[in-house]
């Protein structure tokens, strides 16, 4: 059986126009957080493997951020890393409490990744190896959307998932 991606049209969700009475809506794409255990470890894979800058960094030690998150943690070390095209990479580090790390396949519900379009996708994954990334497959693939895109899910050290495709823009 040839592999393929399917695309489902649903009635429901297909409309690109606001339902009547609707109120409230998303504006615009501000930051994606992710817990790091380490977090200038993570600066260092994040901005020496695929080149993000450092926006700010900020240690928070307020009891409305503890209320917000639910965790009582002792300091919240909190770094902004600019992504291209527009908004945040937010690395978040929570001191003095108990933390581990999740690691689920891609199929669980509640896991997600981070995509991003890349160049030069061989010297990311030399960069990203040497600095304890971990691929999923051995070597990126093809995708099956873009034609001669290639793909590839990379583990950060924290075991987060990012999607990495590098591709022609004109293939788009």
């Amino acid at each position: 059986m040839a592999e393929r991606e399917r695309s489902e049209e649903h009635d429901d969700v297909a409309s690109t126009s606001t339902p009547s009475g609707f109120e409230g809506r998303a504006t615009e794409f501000f930051h994606v957080g992710i817990t790091v255990s380490d977090v200038d470890r993570s600066i260092d894979f994040y901005h020496k493997v695929l080149g993000l800058e450092v926006e700010g960094r900020s240690v928070i030690d307020t009891d409305n951020v503890r209320t917000l998150v639910g965790v009582p943690f002792t300091e919240l070390v909190c770094v902004f890393l600019a992504l291209p095209g527009g908004g945040s990479l937010e690395l978040l580090q929570y001191c003095g409490v108990k933390s581990g790390t999740i690691s689920a396949p891609p199929s669980h519900a509640g896991s997600g990744h981070l995509c991003l379009w890349v160049e030069g996708l061989d010297a990311i994954l030399a960069r990203a190896r040497a600095r304890g990334g971990v691929t999923i497959s051995a070597v990126p693939v093809p995708s099956t959307r873009y034609p001669g895109a290639k793909v590839v899910y990379l583990r950060d050290p924290d075991d987060f998932m990012l999607e990495l495709i590098e591709l022609h823009r004109e293939s788009i």
